[in-house]
């Protein structure tokens, strides 16, 4: 429907014409009919409701079927899962970017962050140089409201993690730089009570800038 809507700042009328498809109505009304009329329609229109957010949810929103979320993870000790053995490793804070659409992810993608909330690469396998994760066989699950969004994240901590798009990592050793395999790497960082973000790789972006 299309409303046209022509006021005359000589007259005290208001000239409407409706387009409705193939049909067309032209009616003239008072400057005071017109404001009600105005008015019913704007108390009509109401916000679209987000329903329940995920879990670390810092920021996003909804669009008719499209979903957006920004998901930050608080650091701590968890398991990480390496061609079947679980490490428990000590994560900064992690942050993910996930948007879906029509019920199926669109965008998935993961960081470390430090306190200030600038961005690292994500050190392990599975991820790709611009943040998108590779989910391989998993199969990603239907998203219906925002708060579904949340079920990426515990898939994506849950998953196995192979030597798929694993960049290799230097560290110091004994006054020496070293490259490390990935599973050494783990090996490495899981002796430690904090990641060792000084080993990472800065993405050039803070959480505010996604």
């Amino acid at each position: 429907m299309k409303i046209t809507s022509v006021i005359d700042s000589c007259s005290p009328l208001v000239a409407v014409r409706i387009e409705d498809g193939n049909k067309e109505v032209t009616k003239t009304i008072t400057f005071r009919e017109y404001q009600n009329a105005c008015s019913n329609l704007a108390q009509e229109v109401r916000v679209q409701r987000i329903g329940q957010l995920p879990a670390g949810f810092v920021d996003g929103g909804v669009c008719e079927n499209m979903y957006e979320a920004i998901i930050k993870v608080p650091g701590g000790r968890r398991p990480l899962n390496y061609f079947g053995k679980d490490y428990m490793v000590s994560f900064p804070d992690v942050v993910f970017y996930l948007t879906a659409s029509q019920g199926s992810a669109q965008t998935t993608k993961i960081w470390f962050a430090d306190e200030n909330g600038t961005l690292y690469h994500y050190p392990f396998g599975n991820v790709q140089s611009d943040a998108r994760i590779c989910w391989g066989s998993n199969v990603l699950p239907k998203v219906s409201c925002i708060k579904d969004m949340e079920s990426f994240v515990s898939l994506f901590f849950s998953a196995q993690t192979n030597n798929d798009l694993y960049d290799s990592i230097k560290v110091e050793v004994d006054g020496k730089e070293v490259q490390l395999s990935q599973r050494e790497f783990i090996e490495y960082v899981s002796k430690m009570d904090t990641f060792p973000m000084e080993v990472l790789r800065p993405f050039g972006l803070t959480i505010n800038q996604l």
